[in-house]
Order: C-alpha cells, then sequence, then structure tokens
C-alpha cells in the first residue's frame, strides 16, 4: 500500500492491492480499491472493479476522475440502496425543474397526447406512468367513424398566371369555390391547363377567397401575374391502421393495397361496371374520363366502401351511388392484383369478358409484365388533360366516331380509327366510292399510318 499524486488532477490516493491465493482464484483477477486523500472533511471515495489481466489494471491505473465525479460520489461502504433511492429522487427532482411546465403523456390506447403539469417535487416514475386506468379502449367502429368524418384528403396545390382585365377564365365555381366546369381547349382561358374538376379555389396571392364575387373582384384589381392555391383531392393514398385491422389486410402477400378516392362532379352516371363471385368484388369496366377514371383499373378487387365491407354487386352499387349523392365523393379499400395467383383469381371471377377474343393466350408472368406496362401507360393518359378542340358524339365498340375539327372552322367528317390526334388523318373517299379490296385497304391504312393533314 502506497500513496502516489495523480498529474492530471493535482489530488493524492491510495492503491491497495489485493492478489488472491492462485490456488483458489486466478492469478489474472486482480481487486483494486482506490481513495483518496484530500483536505476536506468528505468521507473517502471507494471505487471497486474486477479488472481482467495485468496489462489492463497498468493502464487504467493512473486514469483521473473528474472533480465533480468525486464530489457527488459516496463511500461505497457508507451508500445503501435507501440512500441510492433517495440520492435519484433529488437528481430526477433537480432535473425536472430545467425542464418546461407542460408535458406530454401518451395513452396506451388512443395513442394521443395531452399535456400534464409537472410540479417540482414530481418523481420520474410518477411522469411516465401511462393512463390506462383512466381511458377505456375505443371501439374499431368509432375509430372508422373518426377517420371517415375527416373527409377526403387534399394536398395544396400552388401555380402562377398572367391575366388580362376582361379576359375569358374558362372556368365556373359553385358556392363552395369548386370547379366544376373548365374550358380546356388550349390557350383559351389563362386556366386550360392548371385547373381540374373538384379543385377548391382557396386564395389569390395572399388574399384569401371565399366567393365567386371576391375571386372576380381579385382577378378585376391585382397586377398580373398571380398565384392561385387551389386545395386538390388526392386520388389515392395507403390504407389506413384502422381499415387494416376491419379488412384484415396482409400486404405481405405481394398486392397493392390502396385506398381510392372517387369524386363525382358534374357526372349523373358513376361509369364503374363491377362484377362479384364467391364474396369477391372485382372492377369489370370503367369508362373514360368517369368519376373513377385514371384511379381504378380493370380487375382491381373492391375491398369496402366508406369503411364497410362489400360481398356482392348490389350492395356495392348502393353504398357508391349513395355516398356520390349525398357527399359528392366516396372512399373505397381497393386490392390491385400484383402476383400470378390473384391474376388467376380476377380470371375466374371476370370469365370471359376479361379476356377479348383476339388477344392470344399468355402466361401469367408475361400478362404480369404487360399489365403493369398497361397501367402506366393510363395513368399517364389520366393525368393529362382532356382537350377540347375534338369533340366525340355516339362512339361505339368498332371505333366509329363523328369528330368536329375546331377552332379554325367546323368540319364533319366520319373516320375510323385508332389514331388519338385526329389531324394526322388525311382525307379519304367515301365507302360508296370505293371497292371491297380498296375499303380493306384503307382501313388497314388509317389504323396503323399516321399521315399529315393537307
Amino acid at each position: 500500500m502506497f500513496t502516489k499524486t495523480c498529474t492530471a488532477c493535482w489530488c493524492s490516493y491510495r492503491d491497495v492491492k489485493l492478489v488472491p491465493d492462485s490456488s483458489s482464484f486466478p492469478i489474472s483477477f486482480l481487486v483494486i480499491e482506490r481513495r483518496l486523500i484530500g483536505s476536506s472533511a468528505e468521507p473517502f471515495i471507494d471505487i471497486r472493479s474486477r479488472i481482467r489481466g495485468l496489462s489492463e489494471y497498468n493502464s487504467n491505473m493512473h486514469k483521473p476522475k473528474s472533480r465533480e465525479t468525486e464530489e457527488t460520489t459516496q463511500d461505497q461502504d457508507e451508500v445503501t440502496p435507501q440512500r441510492k433511492t433517495e440520492a435519484r429522487r433529488k437528481a430526477t427532482a433537480m432535473a425536472n425543474k430545467k425542464q418546461a411546465v407542460g408535458r406530454k403523456k401518451r395513452t396506451k390506447n388512443s395513442g394521443g397526447s395531452q399535456m400534464l403539469p409537472v410540479t417540482q417535487d414530481e418523481d420520474l416514475e410518477t411522469t411516465l406512468v401511462t393512463n390506462e386506468t383512466e381511458d377505456e379502449e375505443v371501439p374499431l367502429e368509432e375509430l372508422l367513424k373518426r377517420e371517415l368524418a375527416m373527409g377526403a384528403p387534399v394536398k395544396k396545390v400552388v401555380f402562377t398566371f398572367e391575366y388580362e382585365n376582361g379576359q375569358y377564365t374558362g372556368i365556373k365555381l359553385n358556392e363552395k369555390m369548386m370547379v366544376v366546369d373548365v374550358d380546356q381547349r388550349p390557350n383559351v382561358s389563362p386556366f386550360w391547363d392548371q385547373l381540374k374538376l373538384g379543385d377548391v379555389v382557396v386564395q389569390i396571392n395572399t388574399f384569401p377567397v371565399t366567393t365567386v364575387d371576391e375571386f372576380n373582384q381579385f382577378l378585376q384589381k391585382l397586377p398580373s401575374p398571380m398565384t392561385l392555391h387551389v386545395n386538390r383531392m388526392v386520388t389515392s393514398k395507403n390504407v389506413s391502421k384502422n381499415r387494416q385491422k376491419r379488412l384484415r389486410i396482409d400486404k405481405r402477400t405481394g398486392d397493392r393495397y390502396f385506398t381510392a378516392y372517387i369524386r363525382s362532379i358534374n357526372s349523373s352516371r358513376m361509369g364503374i361496371t363491377v362484377k362479384s363471385h364467391n364474396g369477391m368484388v372485382a372492377v369489370l369496366r370503367v369508362e373514360d374520363w368517369s368519376p373513377g377514371y385514371g384511379c381504378l383499373e380493370i380487375g382491381d378487387l373492391i375491398l369496402d366502401v366508406d369503411g364497410i365491407p362489400v360481398n356482392n354487386v348490389d350492395q356495392t352499387k348502393k353504398l357508391l351511388s349513395t355516398a356520390l349523392t349525398t357527399k359528392s365523393f366516396v372512399s373505397c379499400v381497393c386490392c390491385r392484383p400484383m402476383t400470378a395467383k390473384t391474376l388467376v383469381t380476377i380470371k375466374d371471377i371476370l370469365g370471359p369478358n376479361a379476356v377479348a377474343p383476339e388477344d392470344p393466350e399468355m402466361k401469367i408472368d408475361a400478362a404480369l409484365i404487360g399489365r403493369m406496362e398497361a397501367m402506366r401507360i393510363r395513368a399517364r393518359k389520366a393525368k393529362a388533360q382532356r382537350k377540347k378542340g375534338v369533340y366525340r358524339r355516339n362512339p361505339n365498340n368498332n371505333k366509329n366516331e363523328h369528330a368536329v375539327f375546331d377552332p379554325v372552322r367546323n368540319r364533319m367528317v366520319e373516320i375510323w380509327s385508332d389514331v388519338e390526334n385526329f389531324s394526322d388523318l388525311q382525307k379519304v373517299p367515301p365507302d360508296h366510292l370505293l371497292t371491297g379490296t380498296e375499303r380493306m385497304k384503307r382501313k388497314f391504312k388509317l389504323l396503323f399510318t399516321h399521315f399529315t393533314n393537307k
């Protein structure tokens, strides 16, 4: 036993090395007792530890301890469990004094948070106790009602536009500042490629807008360019946890589960055809530019409508029409088949209508790749604005359509074509002036070849 002086903190300490007998204990275990020697009346501080190996002992023997730790630590022989608990309580009380007056306290069932006052003498264990006894478990039905009461999700869209005094706006707003009609002819109005049906106008520049008169007044008074803020409904998002529990959805299957939000504004028809089989409801057809266009796909499984599980066609149609009539939008949890097993199930549900007679049979993996590519093309088409330069009247399944070319002058022509842009087609003579062979050549030529309109 000897006394040394630490060069780091200039404190005196005494090391007592107790080496046990090698016959009963391994020689590599050493018990070190370090005592501080100072001028203060504080009791000695004992730090006992077991160190494996002589090299570790030699390297750690001269490590200095901070003065703050040495002043607040008590003698190991004199510290009892009761004193440790009291010291911990005092340290907690000092820490609580430095914290804010309010502290969030989460409940176990509801997952919410509420502000609770914290006193100076409050114990840490008391502040962390959950409010399990006071809060009752909320039923799943009530949670679904609260979720549906929040309405459809929206995102904020901001864009800048040029407007001259007295210019044609090309939009129609209702009393709720919702866009119910948009003139989408190119460059006819400043909003032809910016606003969509269902958008809600909330602000122009920094001025809130609540009525149509205010909207028109701001257009006349504010200088151009102006910034328009609108709320746009989200067409789809991930399924909430409450609906996942209700429907017992397992996302590990590989299929895509999502919540589709369908809004009907001016259309009285839904434009969606469904079919049921063995308690499953599948989408059979979606009409272009219908309320569900761009959101639902052929083969999607409808699992519930506004939180109510569905298993037949009549129930699904009734819930969809009731929701669209009362609140102009409806939410559906859908499953989009993305695996071979689900594609086979969908094919059995849809039956012969799932595949056209001229479509060749292919393996499931190839059909899945083609389905993903078709979904990508349709999604891009749905995002594009519907141009009104060409009006279609009474289209039927054999591609025989009447089109009116505008705005140069109105010209009525009868065409047979799969070409999307009618201006790429050239004029052809009427059918009664052609022979059967010429008709076949002309039909083949129009379906697969693009021409420049001379």
